[in-house]
């Protein structure tokens, strides 16, 4: 295999090339992470997939947007479609540079609670006319700051284009300091909480419709052995996804970078 995973190709039994993304930072260790888009199957159909490898002149086609149905891993130059729009105040307590940084966005703390004021990037997913989803983000993990907490979520708002009003939001973030990873809803209440043994690095929120309405989140620290925190059960259309970090040190100094994700991915929900 290439040093850069460019001469991997992905096929079908039926011999077409399938998208797929290698994720960044995998290539080439113990274990090569590659998700592929297999596309809508029947009921108990099954198809082959076959991984090609070795071809010295072969051009990378590993394109996370062309997989999934929402991809950003923040290059300048790369948002697969739509864009990203920030509620807070002020308006530029973000920077995406390979990275996404978040910088407090106030002198301190829970400004957070209110979304239009909060260190917060959101991402409109109306558009991509799917209800069951899974939202995967990859936080990292030595850049973010004490008493702090990252924070992936999906929301419920009607008016999610425009000034927000009264949304409804689950997260999933994890305590920096206390070595704790919690799941909340509209912002205040904890419905689980977990003490962890290890730094997750992995973010996730499964959103079931139909006759499950629920959240599943989970965490984990290698996107293959996902630990499962809680479900919890709603009964809205989630429309927004974001990402976001809060910051409880009084001392902390606005416009300080309060967490760092490496990438945000949508799919189809990985528990259909």
């Amino acid at each position: 295999m290439q040093s850069d995973c460019r001469d991997i190709m992905v096929i079908d039994s039926h011999r077409n090339t399938l998208s797929h993304w290698v994720m960044e930072g995998s290539c080439n260790t113990e274990k090569t992470v590659i998700w592929i888009k297999i596309g809508n199957l029947e009921p108990y159909e099954e198809i082959n997939v076959t991984v090609y490898y070795g071809n010295p002149h072969a051009s990378d086609t590993s394109d996370g947007a062309s997989t999934f149905l929402i991809f950003d891993n923040f290059s300048d130059d790369y948002t697969s479609s739509g864009e990203w729009w920030n509620p807070g105040d002020p308006a530029n307590n973000y920077n995406r540079d390979d990275t996404l940084s978040i910088y407090l966005g106030g002198s301190n703390n829970d400004t957070w609670v209110n979304k239009s004021g909060a260190p917060f990037l959101l991402y409109n997913i109306e558009s991509i006319d799917v209800s069951d989803i899974t939202v995967i983000a990859k936080e990292l993990s030595t850049k973010v700051a004490n008493n702090s907490q990252t924070l992936l979520s999906v929301m419920h708002d009607r008016s999610p284009t425009t000034d927000p009003s009264d949304p409804h939001r689950f997260y999933i973030g994890r305590y920096k300091s206390s070595s704790k990873i919690a799941c909340l809803y509209d912002g205040c209440d904890t419905i689980a909480e977990k003490d962890l043994s290890q730094s997750p690095v992995f973010l996730r929120i499964d959103v079931s419709s139909g006759d499950s309405n629920k959240i599943k989140m989970y965490y984990s620290d290698n996107v293959d052995d996902w630990t499962h925190l809680v479900d919890y059960g709603y009964n809205l259309q989630m429309n927004l996804v974001g990402l976001g970090a809060r910051n409880w040190d009084d001392d902390y100094i606005a416009g300080s970078t309060v967490a760092v994700f490496d990438f945000i991915l949508v799919a189809c929900n990985m528990n259909r």
